[in-house]
């Protein structure tokens, strides 16, 4: 928290944020002409092209929230295009369950849920299995501890239809058969919506294991030439520490920008020419903040017509807060000022005695003029890690070793959005120790979640209060615990980041609504009112209230429209419009909890098959307007997360044959049998399909139907193909391109040739080292030492209104803060070739 002094004047308009978060954080397209030309002129059929729009473009317009298909989201990147794909898939899949699923719930609404409501959704809607017709009866005879008589449930009703089973089946059935459609479908839109739109990913190839002194461009740009021609080489350097440090700088100067006003008569620092571009007052609009910075001055504080009353002004509104002002100061919650400029001097010696080191190179990105040259370099340089590690030379024409002696591990690159340039020094032990680590706490986290719940409920002392507060805690908790140690990680790619969030929440959010609910609920509770109210209050939250209240997107606005009013200069209210924080590994976990929920629950309350439908193209519609409209920019993600999902989908379907056949075994989830003379006995029905193995061996017990018998196995014999079907196909395919990478070095290419060069595309990015730092104001950062860079191939920038691409890439590039003598040594390195 920056503390600001009120003895600064306020020199803020709302309009001129509105305006600011309407033109540059909201996304926009324009047409891509060339590139239409261009295809059509390789002989394909025309059709429009749309890219994202840079700042200040001409021409540019917001995305059409309602006339934009799913294949026009290409540019947000193939992973987020796919999300919106399995949305519209699974509403439909869903939708067609639930068709099946109309006999259960009519059989239900006619023999079972006599006490439903209605259509009443404050109350259980008719269709579920609950029952009222249970009595409590003495038994007679097999009680427990050899009593003479015991307590026991009878239901006198809510008989099981192998029906309700069979039609479940074959909605399951359908589901399965469904899902692998999908898998071969997606795979097919993958490649449609790679096609759709030209990007860097589709030209490049990345060096995994360059020499540390390997920083040549030229000699890289020769030995790949021999693939076809190449338009940019970019190396990278092993320098997280000084690219962190001088993103640390920029974090300080847009603080403290944002505790200064923008007055001639009031600035207290210099604001360099060269890195701060055209004069402060023509662009509150456009700029999110200046860079303060003047090499003459230490602390950068260097003052302009202050006189010392305002600064013994300040001093005194300081020394008039309380103790715990003080004391938040004290521990580095509130900063003023001179603490910042304190923080800056401290970061000043760091960067000085960084820039002594030297950095090794740790990745070479090579971009082709052309997708066939990629191509060509991948199946000419397929080469397994073994292969790689140990340099074996064997068998290897010398025009393909780098230097006639070096075997290189070249992969395809990811897209330059998604590389976090920081982590690229990371090396395969660190990565893996973390990861296991990382997986370890996880575990022990979701772990102690369970024995919380667990004791909480066998405890004999323990109140439904108290389980109420574990569960409740829990809940909250665990999604922010999976956030944490997320952030604690350091991954090569920001999809890597996605894709172990995506992991950790979805074994959260496994726990939050199913495993909780499972093992807190009795069996003779399984079709209470309170349990299958419950079940539906969560899917009608998750279909209408979850989706609504994303729309609304309440705290976001309440920062803009309540907060930033509160702002004393232009840029600390921008800092409010940039846009609203999200994840895709948080939608994927959102749209998979809901999946979760349905099939769970679905022979005990089949209208949340419905209720899922409607959900997903509820959130569809909402999330397609928060893409267009309020998220910040996200990384162009891969399809990754897509494939892990489906993935999850089967193992969904999975543990609802496990539920259900638990389910029939123990239905209708009393504790006694009558006999023809009218007495009872006593059959504990719990956990007789607790190991699937052993059940199928078993005879039919006394308490069990035929019907349910036969039921209950034919579920627990699906339940054994459908794991050893995934197990074999999962471990299979595992293990035949883990063999390929690590000896034959595998590499899949998806799309095909379009024929149009890397420098015939408009405004597509060239691999350019960036640094990220922590204010959302500073954006990203340039950190590179450029030869030959065309503004066409620039990274997205945050640039002025009034000044050219060149200027803000100059003033966003941290290595002109270095004498030009050491930036090739300190930064990686761009280089163009193509002229």
């Amino acid at each position: 928290f920056a503390y600001q002094s009120k003895k600064q004047p306020k020199m803020v308009s709302y309009e001129i944020a509105k305006r600011f978060f309407h033109k540059y954080s909201i996304p926009r397209r324009v047409r891509d002409i060339e590139a239409e030309n261009l295809l059509v002129e390789s002989g394909k059929n025309h059709r429009m092209i749309w890219r994202q729009a840079h700042l200040h473009e001409k021409n540019s317009e917001m995305y059409p929230i309602f006339k934009a298909t799913t294949d026009d989201l290409g540019p947000f990147g193939i992973g987020i295009a796919l999300y919106f794909k399995q949305l519209q898939w699974l509403s439909l899949a869903f939708f067609l369950y639930g068709c099946v699923s109309i006999y259960n719930l009519v059989y239900y609404s006619m023999n079972f849920d006599k006490g439903a409501s209605g259509l009443n959704f404050l109350n259980l809607l008719p269709g579920s299995a609950y029952c009222v017709d249970y009595v409590q009866v003495t038994a007679t005879s097999n009680c427990p501890n050899s009593a003479t008589t015991c307590d026991a449930t009878y239901a006198t009703a809510c008989e099981l239809d192998i029906k309700l089973g069979i039609f479940d089946l074959f909605g399951i059935f359908l589901l399965f058969v469904y899902c692998i459609s999908i898998g071969w479908y997606q795979e097919k839109q993958q490649r449609i919506v790679d096609e759709s739109i030209q990007t860097s990913q589709d030209y490049a190839i990345t060096v995994l294991d360059p020499g540390p002194n390997d920083d040549d461009p030229k000699e890289w740009q020769e030995f790949f030439s021999q693939f076809g021609e190449v338009s940019y080489i970019t190396i990278a350097r092993g320098n997280s520490k000084l690219l962190k440090a001088l993103a640390r700088r920029r974090d300080i100067r847009a603080y403290l920008s944002l505790l200064t006003t923008h007055g001639p008569e009031s600035t207290r620092f210099v604001p360099n020419p060269y890195t701060d571009g055209p004069k402060v007052s023509e662009n509150l609009e456009s700029a999110p903040y200046p860079d303060f910075y003047n090499e003459k001055a230490p602390l950068l504080t260097v003052k302009l017509n202050v006189d010392s009353e305002s600064d013994d002004s300040e001093e005194e509104d300081l020394n008039k807060k309380g103790i715990f002002f003080k004391l938040a100061r004290k521990v580095g919650l509130v900063r003023t000022i001179d603490d910042w400029g304190e923080e800056l001097r401290n970061v000043n010696k760091e960067i000085a005695l960084l820039e002594k080191e030297r950095y090794p190179v740790v990745r070479i990105y090579c971009v082709f003029d052309s997708e066939k040259a990629k191509q060509n370099c991948l199946k000419r340089l397929a080469t397994g890690q073994v292969q790689a590690f140990m340099n074996m030379r064997e068998g290897l024409p010398k025009n393909y070793l780098f230097r006639g002696e070096n075997v290189l591990r070249v992969v395809e690159s990811n897209e330059p959005s998604e590389i976090i340039w920081e982590n690229l020094e990371l090396g395969f032990k660190f990565c893996l120790i973390q990861d296991l680590i990382s997986l370890a706490i996880s575990f022990v986290i979701i772990y102690l979640s369970y024995l919380a719940i667990y004791y909480a409920i066998t405890d004999e002392d323990s109140s439904s209060w108290r389980l109420l507060v574990v569960v409740t805690s829990i809940n909250y908790i665990l999604p922010y615990l999976c956030y944490i140690v997320t952030s604690l990680e350091r991954q090569y790619n920001k999809g890597n980041v996605q894709n172990s969030l995506m992991t950790k929440l979805v074994a959260a959010r496994f726990m939050n609504t199913t495993l909780i609910s499972y093992i807190t609920i009795s069996s003779n509770e399984t079709l209470s009112y309170s349990q299958l109210a419950a079940i539906q209050a969560l899917m009608i939250s998750d279909a209408f209230i979850t989706p609504t209240l994303a729309a609304l997107d309440i705290s976001n606005n309440f920062y803009r429209m309540v907060l930033s009013r509160l702002s004393t200069t232009q840029r600390m209210m921008n800092t409010y419009f940039l846009g609203s924080p999200w994840d895709l590994a948080e939608r994927y976990t959102s749209m998979l909890k809901t999946v979760l929920v349905a099939l769970f629950y679905a022979c005990l309350y089949p209208m949340g098959l419905f209720f899922a439908a409607f959900c997903f193209i509820y959130t569809y519609v909402v999330d397609r307007y928060m893409l267009m409209r309020l998220w910040t920019k996200a990384p162009a993600y891969d399809a990754r997360l897509a494939k892990k999902a489906l993935t999850i989908i089967l193992l969904c379907l999975l543990a609802h044959l496990y539920i259900a056949s638990t389910w029939y075994s123990e239905w209708p989830f009393d504790s006694s049998i009558k006999k023809e003379d009218g007495s009872f006995v006593y059959y504990n029905k719990l956990g007789m399909v607790s190991n699937v193995f052993e059940f199928v061996k078993i005879d039919q017990p006394d308490w069990m139907s035929s019907d349910q018998y036969h039921l209950t196995l034919i579920f627990v014999y699906f339940t054994l193909v459908l794991s050893v079907c995934l197990g074999i196909y999962y471990f299979f395919y595992g293990a035949y391109y883990s063999v390929l990478s690590l000896f034959f070095g595998y590499q899949p290419i998806l799309s095909s040739d379009q024929k149009i060069p890397f420098s015939c595309v408009s405004k597509i990015q060239a691999y350019v080292p960036m640094c990220s730092p922590c204010c959302a104001l500073v954006g990203n950062l340039v950190a590179c030492h450029s030869i030959a860079l065309s503004e066409e191939h620039y990274p997205s920038l945050r640039t002025y209104k009034t000044e050219s691409l060149q200027q803000a890439f100059n003033r966003l590039n941290v290595a002109n803060e270095f004498p030009a003598s050491k930036r090739k040594s300190l930064f990686g390195i761009v280089q163009g070739f193509k002229k």
